[in-house]
């Protein structure tokens, strides 16, 4: 069976144990190490005064860059042989339900736990407003997600699934041009007099930080189809590189803040190196896992769909949870918390598939109206 064949049947469940690990390092980032930092315990942030932040759980915020690689190798895989409008379609039926509830579900518990509500926020986040403010803070990566999802579909109108691979050309030249810029201006210390913000706060929907992430997942699926090249192998050591580099930086930044409490600088971009290497050995050995995991599939699949709800409803209710368990030991709360939210992730799963349905049938319904008017 070549590769190409082997992809179009088979559900890659090593990435879906990828996935939810990233998603765990990302609950422990924000209830053992942000919600715990002594600038939030002692400003009013909401923060909690006692107990565990540690440097391996600082760490846990190289989830995202994580997500980012599998959304880029998803969303490549799901393009194929699909239209630009059937793409969106997609999306937003995979998006939305989960976002309405979770965002919901957020609101309820800030309003119980601090009395607190903004209409705006709530309105922002079940619309997913790139521009923001949301609910949640996490919220910031949806809108990154977003940007990607609609230069797809652009792609896919505009030239078909073919040129996607060019796509992820352009688009990881991009970022590795930033990053190149990035790390001469930034690293070395020499100014080349360029501003790298030309969008200012709103720099993230440029996806001139974000962009080697998602290319280098979609190079990751163009492999499955037609091998390595020598030019894909510099192609991809370059966006590597270039992710190395947003890694290391962002870790710096945080040592900055938080000296005492942040991760190890080389820390999070070894998690990284090691969940790439995980990520090509669950598509490029997809059958041998799959034979290893396989009397676990059902649990595994469960878990890698409830990451998303997870992801969106961590931080502030995970944060929620943990203040009224303040008179259990940090770690007891800690753990409790994670698994209320696990629990309720998979609770969301089954409850958005009652709102998928019929969001589904609507926009096809629609979409056969239009065709029809045509």
């Amino acid at each position: 069976m070549n590769a190409a064949s082997q992809t179009t049947k088979t559900t890659f469940l090593g990435l879906d144990v990828v996935r939810f690990t990233a998603a765990l390092m990302v609950c422990f980032y924000h209830l053992a190490y942000w919600w715990w930092r002594p600038d939030l315990a002692t400003t009013g942030g909401g923060g909690f005064r006692d107990g565990i932040q540690s440097p391996v759980s600082a760490a846990g915020w190289i989830g995202v860059p994580i997500f980012f690689v599998l959304s880029g190798f998803v969303i490549a895989y799901s393009a194929q042989q699909r239209s630009s409008s059937n793409f969106l379609k997609g999306r937003i039926s995979r998006l939305y339900p989960a976002a309405w509830i979770c965002a919901s579900i957020t609101v309820v518990s800030g309003i119980l736990f601090s009395a607190e509500f903004e209409l705006v926020r709530y309105l922002n986040s079940i619309i997913l407003n790139p521009l923001g403010p949301w609910v949640s803070g996490v919220y910031w990566t949806l809108a990154v997600e977003l940007v990607f999802y609609v230069l797809v579909a652009i792609v896919l109108w505009v030239a078909g699934a073919k040129y996607l691979h060019s796509f992820a050309i352009l688009l990881g030249s991009w970022s590795m041009a930033y990053w190149g810029l990035k790390v001469i201006q930034d690293f070395v210390g020499f100014d080349l007099g360029i501003n790298l913000q030309i969008a200012g706060d709103y720099e993230y929907l440029t996806l001139s930080r974000t962009g080697c992430y998602f290319a280098l997942g979609m190079l990751l699926w163009q492999t499955t189809k037609s091998g390595w090249t020598p030019f894909r192998l510099l192609f991809a050591s370059g966006l590597v590189l270039s992710g190395l580099a947003a890694n290391v930086g962002a870790a710096r930044t945080y040592l900055l803040v938080d000296p005492l409490g942040a991760a190890p600088l080389l820390l999070p971009a070894a998690i990284w190196l090691m969940a790439l290497a995980a990520m090509y050995c669950s598509v490029h050995f997809a059958e041998a896992i799959n034979a290893v995991l396989g009397s676990q599939r059902n649990v595994i699949r469960s878990l890698g769909l409830a990451t998303y709800p997870l992801y969106l409803v961590h931080s502030e209710l995970g944060r929620d949870i943990m203040l009224s368990l303040t008179n259990l030991p940090a770690y007891l709360a800690l753990w409790l918390t994670i698994l209320a939210l696990v629990a309720l992730s998979l609770g969301i799963v089954e409850l958005e598939k009652l709102i998928r349905q019929p969001l589904t049938s609507l926009l096809h319904g629609q979409a056969r109206k239009n065709d029809a008017r045509r």
